[in-house]
């Protein structure tokens, strides 16, 4: 029962509550709260994540633009010249302290209009009173109102059906207070018009993206990176918005239920629906942005809830409470949470999250099988055996911290808290790296990266051997990289060109190759060169520009026919005298047809790629040593029916001595639902038996305000 006790208690102080002591802040933050291990999310009413649809929707600039009203009603003639503006009208007059203008009235400022069918100010009560037709304009930045009232004594006032569209990119250019003069006309005539839509960036929520960060091989399949929840709605720009009121209240604007959407076209795909939407703003501008409750609409069909929210600004968020499935490292389904992160250091330049994790499935079966013996090596088998209490329990952590010029990481994740077999249940990560240059030309650009590493029982892939555990290794590694495209007479893309160089010097301790289950420790130095290129063979132009007739896709296909070519050349030496050279060389065609705008086969995509291995020598560890000598790469994915795609990536080997039943090496299916708005995407890996759900958001580029949606 003590046992029982202190569990709870500790999964509790971790994270049922906010750190108690040290001290939190959940604002402002330089970099995203990740974990490396394999989850999905549970939407829940406690889910905090960072719809940065970045909702300072048009206080920011609406604010300002009242302040500039103020200063000038009330020191009409004023040389301040920083707040000129200017009021045209069919009728001006002046009604003992009020001042009104009526009909096509327009009011400009530097670099804003607002247009209206009457402008009232009292100057003894200082309140503004907007009626009629509200049209409201900055080089980015639009919205139409039925009314607005705004007391200046007591700061308060609201906006009546209020309709408008934000460029997040170009907020810089809307301080309405600045000297520098940006020339906004008062035509309207377009603003209705929705056009040049291009796809800008998907914002990305990872409901668990399970697969290994480090592939032996140097396959196309080294793209499907090891991430848990990362929750990109930082690059969500243009946004559309709708609310039946907003409420001032001094530097509190609210809204009993505010709509979002960042897809241009009507009837929107995906809608946000906020439910007490508020917006704080402090000395610097907007401090903090919440929702009591919101949900997802997806087509007007199906709602989501997820929670009550609060959106911070410059970081990215995790879900405070998910789910995730791992067969192999969990016994099945589990259930975490995030903790709030902790900052500390000068300028909050470091971080420290938690994730306590319950391993559900394993509780309620209370066996496992994710661990050898206690009396066997780390590199036994994994045998079934009774979970202890402990082992119902798991915790993962990250800590970054910036010094100058140089980041240092550092992630760690157990999978049981009985600490009695530590050295089967903790896996730990460290890296310190530093950017030493980046040169950019205009069709090439080269970086430079200085690292120092350390790992404890760090997981690495090696082709058809799987998984393979590195008891610790420590080091250094310095990577050049260039990338450089090759243009036509027409300055169309005609070959594509990346140059790889990297050297390693480390100590590992791992599995030794030729004695099984015998721990080792080596000195491994590595330098590898890779020189990849892409012949873009035939390439027909695509359209710049999507129109509302898209309806699976947020950009124009680009059909195309590639032919790829890899080199890559290893040298390996360790401090046995053992060494391994290795050349690999891969090749061959990808083929991209359809439009994907039709509801049935109208897009296919299709990549093989034969792959062959030449080595010399051996390595004593068993984790680099060189398999899977002669494999195709295989890439498909195909539409279904509307916006249903079906996509697999895996390699078959050609070796003979593989048997039929493991010709297929790391398969991965996914299926996809796709629209112009959003994506959805079920992934299973069937070698770690892992999977995944993937959300994405797409952003776009427009211009124009288009239709009010409601």
């Amino acid at each position: 029962m003590n046992k029982i006790y202190t569990l709870l208690i500790l999964f509790t102080l971790l994270g049922l509550q906010r750190p108690i002591f040290c001290s939190y802040k959940v604002s402002k933050s330089r970099d995203q709260n990740y974990f490396n291990t394999k989850e999905f999310n549970l939407i829940s009413d406690d889910n905090e994540f960072n719809q940065e649809i970045k909702p300072n929707i048009l206080p920011s600039d609406f604010k300002y633009f009242l302040k500039t009203l103020l200063a000038n009603l009330d020191k009409k003639g004023g040389n301040n010249n920083n707040f000129s503006i200017d009021i045209e009208s069919d009728i001006q007059k002046e009604i003992d302290s009020f001042f009104v203008a009526q009909g096509n009235v327009v009011v400009r400022t530097n670099n804003a209009v607002i247009m209206a069918e009457e402008f009232r100010y009292d100057r003894n009560l200082k309140k503004l009173y907007i009626d009629g037709n509200i049209k409201f304009k900055t080089n980015s930045q639009f919205f139409i109102a039925k009314k607005i009232e705004y007391d200046f004594l007591n700061n308060k006032g609201f906006i009546l059906d209020v309709y408008g569209s934000i460029d997040f990119d170009r907020l810089a250019d809307i301080n309405l207070n600045s000297e520098n003069e940006i020339k906004v006309t008062e035509d309207f005539s377009e603003i209705s018009k929705i056009k040049k839509v291009k796809l800008n960036n998907s914002s990305r929520f990872s409901l668990g993206n399970l697969f290994n960060k480090k592939n032996g091989d140097n396959s196309v399949l080294n793209n499907l990176s090891e991430k848990s929840i990362d929750v990109r709605f930082k690059e969500v720009n243009n946004t559309r918005f709708f609310t039946e009121k907003i409420n001032i209240n001094k530097d509190v604007w609210q809204s009993d239920k505010m709509l979002l959407t960042s897809d241009p076209f009507n009837y929107p795909q995906l809608i946000i629906l906020n439910n007490d939407f508020k917006i704080v703003f402090d000395d610097d501008g907007i401090s903090e942005v919440e929702s009591k409750w919101s949900k997802l609409i997806f087509d007007k069909k199906l709602s989501i809830p997820i929670g009550r929210k609060r959106i911070t600004f410059e970081e990215d968020q995790t879900p405070k409470w998910g789910f995730g499935y791992d067969q192999k490292n969990y016994d099945g389904f589990y259930i975490y949470r995030n903790s709030e992160s902790i900052y500390f250091g000068e300028n909050n330049n470091s971080k420290f999250d938690l994730k306590p994790k319950f391993f559900f499935q394993r509780s309620i079966s209370g066996k496992t099988k994710s661990f050898p013996k206690k009396d066997k090596s780390l590199f036994s088998p994994r045998v079934e055996q009774k979970a202890d209490l402990y082992d119902y329990f798991g915790l993962s952590g990250r800590f970054t911290s910036d010094l100058n010029d140089w980041r240092y990481i550092l992630e760690f994740d157990t999978n049981s808290l009985d600490f009695g077999k530590i050295d089967k249940i903790a896996e730990a990560e460290t890296i310190l790296t530093k950017n030493l240059f980046i040169r950019e030309k205009k069709n090439s650009k080269t970086i430079g990266d200085l690292s120092f590493f350390g790992s404890y029982r760090d997981k690495t892939r090696n082709g058809s051997l799987g998984e393979i555990i590195v008891q610790s290794s420590y080091g250094g590694r310095f990577d050049l990289e260039k990338g450089e495209d090759i243009l036509n007479n027409s300055n169309r893309k005609i070959l594509g060109k990346k140059s790889i160089l990297s050297a390693s010097y480390g100590q590992y301790s791992a599995q030794s190759k030729n004695i099984p289950f015998e721990l080792i420790s080596r000195d491994r130095f590595n330098l590898s060169l890779k020189r990849i290129y892409t012949f873009h063979v035939w390439e027909p132009q695509k359209k710049d520009f999507i129109d509302a007739s898209f309806k699976y896709t947020p950009e124009t296909i680009q059909k195309g026919f590639y032919w790829f070519l890899e080199g890559n050349l290893d040298i390996f030496r360790y401090s046995d005298n053992n060494k391994q050279d290795l050349f690999l060389v891969k090749t061959g065609p990808k083929l991209i047809l359809g439009d994907f705008n039709k509801d049935f086969f109208d897009f296919t995509e299709i990549g093989i790629y034969p792959r062959f291995k030449f080595n010399r020598g051996q390595s004593p560890f068993f984790f680099d040593q060189t398999v899977d000598n002669r494999v195709v790469e295989l890439v498909a994915r195909q539409q279904i029916y509307g916006p249903l795609i079906l996509a697999f990536t895996g390699e078959y080997s050609l070796d003979e001595n593989t048997s039929e039943y493991d010709n297929l090496i790391n398969p991965v299916l996914d299926l996809s639902w796709n629209r112009r708005a959003y994506n959805i995407s079920i992934v299973y890996n069937f070698d770690s038996q892992a999977g995944g759900i993937n959300f994405k958001i797409h952003s776009f580029n427009f211009k124009g305000l288009g239709k009010k949606f409601n």
